[in-house]
């Protein structure tokens, strides 16, 4: 008898998200299964890591839980992150190219809307084809001051026009 005989038969057996098929006959020395994930893939996996349970899928979790770890809302790259992104960059990186009339000149984003789902809960998805808009052009991003408008209402609110005192 050989060392294959000697292993343990996992073969049915459920491991996390993984259910051993059958022994991978092409390893001699240490008892390899083929399981197949739930997600639909096979894999090669040990049958200590099986056992003691190191191994709980394709790899296919661990890609689940990283997304899961790094997304903290999910709407990256929707229209109304873009405009958070935009009003907090213009308010507090010095480096923007447009810093000196928003932060420069003292314009701040609330302190609740430091998180984007804040904003997001007060102000809605934008409307089709509008803008961010401060109501008052020398107050402050907040719930009380802001809105969505179209490109043409958010031009003519501008300092330089006196609508924006």
């Amino acid at each position: 008898m050989g060392v294959f005989s000697l292993a343990i038969d996992m073969t049915g057996r459920r491991c996390g998200m993984l259910t051993v098929i059958e022994r991978d006959s092409t390893r001699n020395r240490n008892a390899y299964w083929v399981a197949l994930c739930d997600c639909g893939n096979t894999t090669i996996v040990s049958g200590i890591k099986l056992r003691r349970g190191h191994t709980k899928s394709c790899g296919c979790l661990r890609s689940t839980k990283t997304i899961e770890r790094n997304t903290v809302h999910g709407m990256t790259g929707t229209r109304a992150y873009r405009a958070w992104s935009a009003m907090w960059r213009r308010c507090t990186n010095k480096s923007a190219p447009n810093y000196k009339w928003y932060g420069g000149r003292g314009i701040k984003v609330c302190e609740a809307w430091r998180d984007f789902t804040a904003f997001l809960r007060d102000m809605g998805e934008p409307p089709a084809a509008t803008e961010l808009d401060r109501i008052n052009n020398d107050g402050d991003y907040s719930k009380g001051n802001c809105r969505w408008v179209t490109h043409k209402a958010n031009c003519n609110n501008r300092r330089k026009n006196g609508l924006g005192k």
